[in-house]
């Protein structure tokens, strides 16, 4: 069992319509609850939470948190400063050298502790993630890559390449690349055997492949080793014939690559989703997908869901009303 409780003074106080610090320790009992149950068990008796000046800092056991903060922005800071418990409290994760695998493990784990305490779903989660990642990379704070040392990465780019993307980063491998139970059994092993050591960014690297039986060097290298940025396209859509079948272009037009999500949508109504593989991309940045002969394609759309971080969603769409030219054989191209 762990005790969990608050210290704080009645200005930490707030109101019916904006609560205070009155909420932190049910706060703390289900941050230590929920990465207690998901995770790895938290390694003390006790967890506390301080009201103090600073805006969030964390120790084995106890943590401070303005006593300014409230509603939501106290949660969120008490539930960052907990799972720090984590990382680089249980793992111990050298933040000097690699701020990311401190702050951006932390955060990713925030990312769900949030989404249970206020009832979320994961793909509204990931939509947000996806707009701010996506305009955050083709900003001059992104033109470092993760796994820059923390004393080289300038004070503006810290929040970013430290906690956010590389969290929006391990959401988009748990819940697209690799789905939540070979994920999280990885996620499980690489607590289980680094707790209390030190590893390096290769050891989580190798960990998570090892556990998913998945060779990931593309990600790691394009997320965390790189600054490039994820642009997904149809160039061309050939609409078929009876007897031909269609065809549909997607392009992968920078080195940030991910497996493709498309929705066809047909003549008569009905849709079909497919997906391509990151592999089909290795030694070409086109790929051909072939739909059955016969049918007419309307509409496609690449990322259906908007998760992804995609900087130009343009391109993602291509609809049959949209084209700018059409040959008697249905042959069509689209509009970008």
């Amino acid at each position: 069992d762990v005790l969990a409780m608050s210290l704080y003074p009645k200005e930490g106080i707030g109101s019916a319509q904006n609560p205070g610090w009155e909420e932190s320790t049910r706060y703390v009992q289900h941050s230590i609850e929920h990465y207690s149950d998901q995770w790895e068990t938290y390694p003390y008796p006790v967890a506390i939470n301080v009201a103090g000046v600073v805006g969030g800092m964390e120790y084995p056991q106890i943590v401070f948190c303005s006593v300014n903060a409230r509603g939501r922005g106290l949660f969120g800071v008490t539930d960052h400063e907990f799972g720090h418990a984590w990382f680089p409290m249980l793992v111990g994760s050298d933040e000097r050298r690699h701020a990311w695998m401190d702050e951006g493990l932390t955060t990713f784990l925030n990312f769900y502790s949030g989404l249970d305490f206020y009832d979320g779903t994961p793909q509204a989660g990931m939509q947000r993630y996806a707009q701010l990642v996506a305009r955050t990379m083709q900003s001059p704070i992104a033109d470092q890559p993760i796994l820059t040392y923390a004393d080289r990465l300038r004070r503006e780019a810290l929040g970013f390449l430290a906690y956010r993307k590389p969290a929006g980063g391990l959401i988009l491998l748990r819940e697209y690349i690799l789905g939540p139970e070979r994920f999280d059994a990885a996620f499980r092993a690489y607590i289980d055997r680094w707790a209390y050591k030190h590893p390096k960014p290769a050891d989580f690297f190798r960990t998570m492949e090892d556990v998913a039986g998945e060779d990931l060097d593309w990600f790691w290298r394009g997320w965390f080793y790189s600054t490039s940025t994820l642009d997904q396209a149809i160039t061309g859509v050939e609409a078929g014939t009876a007897s031909a079948p269609a065809r549909i272009t997607v392009a992968q037009r920078d080195d940030l690559l991910l497996p493709v999500e498309m929705r066809i949508t047909y003549g008569d109504g009905t849709t079909e989703q497919r997906r391509i593989p990151v592999e089909a991309f290795f030694t070409s940045d086109t790929f051909d997908v072939t739909v059955a002969a016969g049918r007419t394609v309307q509409r496609v759309q690449l990322d259906p869901r908007s998760i992804l971080p995609d900087v130009d969603r343009a391109n993602n769409r291509w609809s049959r009303s949209d084209t700018t030219s059409s040959s008697d054989d249905g042959g069509s191209s689209p509009r970008n």
